[in-house]
């Protein structure tokens, strides 16, 4: 089916992708090489995201440059390779000046379109800010003030906005895909600098746990576990979407370099993601290309000793008798019963691992507070209350209806179904992982699913428009 002419209201001045991946893999390559020899200012200065904000904003002169290099640095963030006070107080900001000033600002140049968002996509964003701001304000006159309330309550509040005004975006198929092909290329390329990192240090010896250090902290591996899943679905569905040879030879080395990735990490609720979300593709898509390219991946990591002993030993450990699943009970139960107790507004944004030891939880202050909940759900139902847990459910809900779709809706074309695919694989990566683990406590990880839900909901209004365009072609006939 060709594309609506509707649908192409404005597109002067799109950005090319080979040209901005060619540029940000220079610089972001070139700042995991600095790093690595030790030079974090100097590596710092080739990410500086104000400068480079406004510099893509001035030569695309479009929103959408904002968008693609908030993806391209979301990754590395995650990551931490960027410190996490930069991050909240510069990047995020900038960001949301510059897609807000796309908003408001008609003389911004920004050659993009807002539209409407529907009420049932209005609903849980509004809900979810006010109970954030509600359970911060609850928290701090009770004296809840552990060390990470305030900055993930401003991070989150960042996050709705910006995930706010990239669904509001009018965004067509092609450019979905080219913000959601430079999330995978930057994952890769932390991906690589994760690896040499550790590799430098002799791979046992940050693997052989579940963080690595970085210039700027200690990168858990489950968080990154997670980006590295979906990266990694989404990759492997755009196999689907490949327009030659070369493309998928590509993309099978982007997937088998972020299943490498996924295997190391060891999170076993990483892999649970993206098994499930794996079967959903398949299901939806029913495409053999997908069996193919995955089987030869993992045929070639078979090889690997390494990556045969990690999934060996963690696949042994997976018993009722693992300290790791009876730790996460005995979470969960806490995250339950605080939740039950201040079930209207909560204690505060990532705060359960602080105010969990006044209600008796086991243990000394200093050791329970690095654990969080360890279920995403639980977390926000104990940091925000029935409320807030239920806005942040019902956005992840909306998000997924409006990505759906099929290879047998004959009302969109196919590019349009493989974006929907992808988007809500990723989403359902997000979902299963977060049963067995709550990833508030990484800016990347937050992030991405906020770029997944802002890019479904805008999604959701390109598939109508398809679907009204089709409908008016066959009563036409």
């Amino acid at each position: 089916m060709e594309r609506s002419h509707f649908l192409e209201t404005r597109r002067t001045n799109t950005i090319p992708l080979k040209w901005f991946l060619g540029l940000e893999g220079l610089l972001c390559g070139g700042f995991v090489v600095l790093n690595l020899l030790g030079m974090e200012k100097l590596a710092i200065a080739l990410v500086l995201a104000p400068l480079q904000l406004f510099i893509w904003a001035l030569i695309v002169g479009n929103g959408l440059g904002v968008l693609c290099y908030f993806a391209a640095l979301v990754p590395i963030g995650g990551a931490a390779f960027l410190p996490p006070s930069y991050q909240q107080f510069a990047f995020y900001p900038v960001v949301l000046l510059l897609l807000g000033l796309c908003y408001v600002a008609p003389w911004a140049r920004c050659q993009v379109n807002f539209r409407t968002l529907s009420r049932i996509e209005k609903i849980p964003i509004v809900t979810l800010g006010m109970v954030i701001i509600l359970s911060f304000i609850n928290a701090y006159n009770k004296g809840w003030r552990g060390p990470t309330l305030l900055p993930t309550t401003v991070l989150m509040l960042e996050l709705l906005l910006i995930g706010y005004l990239c669904a509001k975006m009018e965004l067509d198929e092609s450019e979905i895909t080219k913000v959601l092909r430079i999330i995978i290329f930057s994952t890769v390329i932390s991906t690589l600098g994760v690896f040499a990192l550790a590799w430098s240090r002799g791979v046992g010896s940050d693997f052989g746990s579940k963080s690595v250090l970085t210039p700027f902290g200690w990168l858990n591996l489950n968080a990154w576990g997670c980006i590295a899943a979906v990266a990694g679905i989404m990759a492997l569905v755009f196999v689907l979407q490949g327009k030659s040879f070369l493309d998928r030879v590509i993309l099978g080395v982007v997937i088998f370099i972020l299943l490498a990735m996924l295997v190391l990490t060891k999170s076993r609720g990483a892999w649970l993601g993206f098994g499930l979300a794996l079967l959903y593709v398949l299901i939806v898509s029913r495409s053999f290309k997908l069996i193919l390219v995955l089987a030869v991946v993992l045929f070639v990591l078979s090889f690997w000793e390494l990556a045969r002993q990690l999934v060996f030993t963690r696949f042994s450990e997976t018993t009722l008798f693992d300290p790791s699943l009876a730790g996460r009970f005995l979470l969960w139960h806490y995250a339950w019963k605080i939740g039950k107790i201040n079930w209207l507004l909560g204690v505060g944004m990532e705060n359960f691992r602080f105010v969990k030891h006044l209600y008796r939880f086991p243990g000394s202050t200093a050791m329970g507070l690095p654990f969080n909940a360890h279920n995403i759900y639980l977390e926000l139902f104990a940091d925000l209350g029935f409320f807030g847990a239920m806005a942040f459910l019902a956005l992840l809900a909306v998000a997924l209806v409006r990505s759906y779709a099929t290879k047998f809706d004959d009302s969109l074309p196919y590019d349009v179904r493989t974006v929907g695919i992808a988007l809500s694989a990723g989403i359902i990566t997000f979902m299963v992982h977060g049963l067995v683990d709550a990833f508030t406590y990484n800016p990347g990880a937050l992030s991405l699913l906020i770029i997944l839900v802002g890019l479904s909901l805008a999604f959701g209004r390109l598939k109508e428009k398809y679907r009204t365009v089709s409908a008016a072609e066959r009563s036409a006939r």
